[in-house]
């Protein structure tokens, strides 16, 4: 038994609007639960408020940290039965990330989703009059993800 209790201590820090804090917790939490019995829920929540600190911070260059944590969190090397849920809640979180960095997110799909691409862009399109596909399959074809 841990010397504290995660879901205690994240209500308190989540009260003081600690973002930074919350990711530290969460992150614990991700690590703490995955591939444990009956925990598969928890690590999943834990991941998605994961992502959920970075896209509220308030510094924009800390937000885009969330690429490289999804990456290794979903990466192959990672085997635990927790990726593929992961995964999902990626694809479900994609607008986001998008509207975030789209060119960040061009590579993400390209490195996790490369077999789902059609079904991702059918799903972009539906989202927001098709902006947020537009700004998607833009940063595939302009380039940009030859200078990351």
């Amino acid at each position: 038994r841990s010397s504290y209790e995660l879901d205690e201590v994240l209500r308190t820090i989540e009260e003081a609007k600690s973002t930074r804090g919350c990711l530290f917790l969460h992150k614990a939490g991700v690590s703490m639960t995955l591939d444990q019995p009956d925990m598969s829920d928890k690590c999943q929540h834990h991941f998605n408020r994961s992502i959920d600190c970075y896209l509220i911070d308030k510094d924009e260059e800390f937000r885009k940290g969330v690429f490289p944590y999804v990456m290794k969190e979903c990466s192959n090397g990672n085997i635990s039965s927790s990726s593929k849920y992961f995964r999902g809640i990626v694809l479900q979180r994609l607008p986001e990330l998008i509207k975030l960095d789209a060119v960040h997110a061009a590579q993400l799909v390209g490195e996790m989703f490369v077999g789902k691409l059609s079904m991702i862009i059918s799903s972009l399109e539906k989202m927001d009059s098709g902006r947020v596909a537009y700004s998607f399959l833009d940063a595939v074809i302009s380039g940009k993800l030859n200078k990351m």
